[in-house]
This record gives structure tokens, sequence and C-alpha cells, in this order.
């Protein structure tokens, strides 16, 4: 999860350089996802008018609404199963059931979204993901929209009961692909995919590690 961090830090700090050209997305755009977009994602204005319509809004953060709305079909994510956490200090003091997981709130202090023992809801963790919903409204950098619904696609993953972090992986990388594809991602855009797919290979392997350590002998 701090790997993402660390990619969108960089995608919102660098310029845009030319770059290798795209493979295509193992899952093909149809007519009905880009029906679903909303017509104010869609229309050709500068992102920071971007505004979702009242009866539209899951939470009290427009960039987590534009990112809820966005999902593909099939990818849906319930409103009611969103939570945003703006203050984290204030957020564990209401889970005192997490007190005794060191791991995993510096796991989920560190990170831009995650879930808790691969259930719903999906949190989003403000103080994380700031910076990025910041250069999307004021600094116009549109694809960093579409990275975010990648992001909650892999935490959909979990959420929906698949565990294994390679799973949330390939979901991600599946998605990220897509929107390059379909231009929503551009080519010239400063994410590094090659990163986040051998990361997916290193997480695979030493899940199998993990896997044949637990066999008897």
């Amino acid at each position: 999860m701090t790997r993402r961090g660390l990619m969108l830090q960089f995608a919102v700090l660098s310029r845009t350089r030319g770059r290798s050209p795209v493979p295509q997305s193992p899952v093909k755009a149809s007519e009905e996802d880009n029906a679903r977009v909303p017509e104010w994602l869609t229309a050709e204005t500068d992102a920071r008018s971007a505004t979702p319509h009242a009866d539209l809004r899951c939470t009290a953060d427009r960039f987590i609404d534009l990112v809820i709305h966005s999902m593909p079909q099939g990818y849906e994510i319930p409103c009611s199963q969103v939570v945003v956490i703006s203050d984290f200090s204030a957020f564990l003091r209401s889970r005192s059931d997490l007190l005794g997981r060191p791991a995993l709130i510096e796991k989920a202090r560190r990170s831009i979204a995650f879930t808790i023992d691969s259930t719903w809801p999906i949190y989003f963790n403000a103080e994380q993901y700031r910076r990025f919903s910041d250069a999307f409204e004021t600094g116009g950098q549109k694809a960093l929209l579409w990275v975010m619904v990648a992001v909650a696609g892999h935490e959909l993953t979990h959420a929906t009961g698949q565990a294994k972090e390679s799973d949330g992986l390939l979901t991600e990388l599946s998605l990220i692909s897509r929107f390059m594809h379909e231009g929503k991602i551009p080519k010239t855009f400063a994410f590094d995919m090659n990163e986040l797919k051998q990361q997916f290979v290193r997480t695979v392997l030493a899940e199998n590690a993990s896997i044949d350590k637990k066999r008897p002998e």
C-alpha cells in the first residue's frame, strides 16, 4: 500500500515525459461503460469544474465521490460501504478493537485506501490521498482520478473476500492497463507501470513461498 503513495507522489510531482507504447488492456471497454460515466465527468471542461450532482454524492469529499461514481461496470462500490477518514488518530480512537494490531494500524496509516480483514467497508485515508486530490482539483491532472479508481478496484477485490494481495494487484493492473488503452491515463503520464507489474510478480512469488512453508514435509 505504501507503494501506491510513492508512485502517485511521483506522478503528481513529475512533469510528463515521453514513454514507450503501453500494452493494450486485457479488459475491453464497452459502450455501456462509456455511457455510465457521468456527464459532469466526461464533458470537455476543466477538471476543477467537475462536481457530482447532489443525488450522486456518497461522502463529504468531492474527489472520493468522483472516484466511486467513475468505477467501471462490474466494479461498482456501494455508497453505504465507503468511509472517508479525515483524521486517522480520531479514527483509531473510535476503533479500540484495532489497538492490539500495530502492524495493521501502521499499514493503514500509510495507505491511500484499505480494508480490514478483507471485508467491507473500504476506507479512504484523506491524510494520504489529499495531495493527489489537490493536484486533480487545482493542477488539472485528470489521470489521477483514474489511478485512484484503479486503487479503489484493488480494495474492492479485498472487500469482496479475496484476501491475497496478488488478487488486488491483478485488479489494479487490469484497470490501469484498461484506462491507458482508453486514453484516460495518457502515455505521457508519469506512472511506473513496470514497477507495478514487478510488484505483482514479487507478491505472487512471496505468497507461493508462504504456502510451501506451511505444507507438511
